[in-house]
């Protein structure tokens, strides 16, 4: 339906004429009408002598409008009067609301995959004509419906310049932009940054191309890292050592995937002494301390030089115990060494 409205308003040599304005629909009955109560403001004029109404119709539709003179009230003294025998002279605008294209803006396509738009109408009398210049090829208008559909494989930003008629040959054209975005494109190098078990890790893998926003997977990860599904970032805190390569994959607002292989290296923490001295023994008492190591790969082996007679250090725990048999200060020089031949020293 489209809003029309229809003004009467009395000429100049019948400016007294006090009008009433009736629709009727196609069998004469009423649908709305206006009669303003008209009143006295000076000696020479008068309030509220036109008549106006505003009504949504519908296309197709048969609609009568009437126009009577009537009366509301006095010129002199405000008191009734009978209705004119004649109109008099008078005029009847009747418009509707202007066509115009209702898109602002065009969803950005992705080369190679369905397009999909719908553009819309304000105003005017359907049906409407839809006819479209510079778009992409491989995506068209269609005249019935206003779909812009298709799918083009050359990517670039296209000024399109849309053109709506209606029935009454009214239109409107409406210029504006179409985007067409390349194939998306994983543009993150492996191997990825390295990460060390047990130590928070992050990265974000960065992408061209495509339109946003993007969804993100992968598989292959190290133990503990997982993929960001909006942000593109992995992270957690790895598990497990060694080279793992992961595969990543990410889709574009309209469906267009990439994927690539990118490599995470997860290593150990180096190897060290975490015991920072050792507590004194007294000659003739049983002694006994631990010392113990941080990072490498497990299990280690002990060794040290340097200790008093008859104290020893065990190999695979790290104890160090036994009974004094002489004083003194003595050096002791502590060795760990892990299960891939790394050693370290306080």
């Amino acid at each position: 339906s489209t809003t029309y409205t229809f003004a009467a308003t009395g000429d100049a040599v019948s400016s007294n004429l006090d009008i009433r304005l009736d629709l009727l629909a196609s069998d004469g009955s009423a649908i709305a009408f206006n009669d303003p109560l008209s009143t006295r403001v000076s000696s020479a004029t008068m309030s509220g002598l036109n008549a106006s109404l505003s009504q949504d119709l519908t296309a197709g539709t048969t609609y009568y409008v009437k126009i009577d003179g009537v009366g509301k009230g006095s010129w002199a003294t405000g008191a009734d009067y009978n209705d004119y025998a004649s109109m008099g002279a008078y005029t009847l605008n009747i418009t509707s609301a202007l066509i115009a294209v209702g898109t602002s803006a065009l969803p950005s396509a992705t080369v190679n995959r369905p397009y999909s738009t719908t553009a819309s109408v304000s105003g005017g009398t359907g049906p409407f004509t839809w006819s479209a210049t510079g778009l992409p090829s491989g995506i068209t208008i269609a005249s019935s419906t206003g779909v812009i559909s298709g799918s083009t494989s050359t990517s670039g930003t296209y000024n399109v310049t849309l053109t709506v008629t209606d029935s009454a040959t009214a239109s409107a054209s409406a210029p504006l932009t179409l985007v067409v975005a390349a194939a998306p494109s994983i543009t993150t190098t492996s191997p990825l940054a390295g990460g060390t078990t047990g130590t928070a890790y992050s990265t974000t893998v960065a992408v061209s191309g495509g339109v946003a926003p993007y969804s993100w997977s992968a598989s292959g990860l190290p133990g503990g890292l997982a993929m960001g599904a909006s942000t593109g970032t992995i992270s957690g805190t790895p598990t497990a050592t060694g080279t793992f390569n992961a595969s990543v994959t990410v889709t574009e607002a309209n469906g267009a995937t990439a994927t690539k292989s990118l490599s995470i290296t997860v290593t150990v923490p180096p190897l060290a002494i975490s015991t920072a001295s050792i507590p004194n023994g007294t000659v003739g008492t049983p002694y006994s301390t631990t010392v113990a190591a941080t990072g490498g790969t497990a299990p280690y082996s002990w060794s040290a030089t340097g200790l008093p007679a008859n104290v020893t250090i065990s190999s695979s725990t790290g104890v160090i115990s036994g009974t004094p048999t002489t004083g003194g200060t003595l050096s002791v020089m502590v060795t760990v060494t892990d299960s891939a031949n790394e050693r370290a020293c306080p």
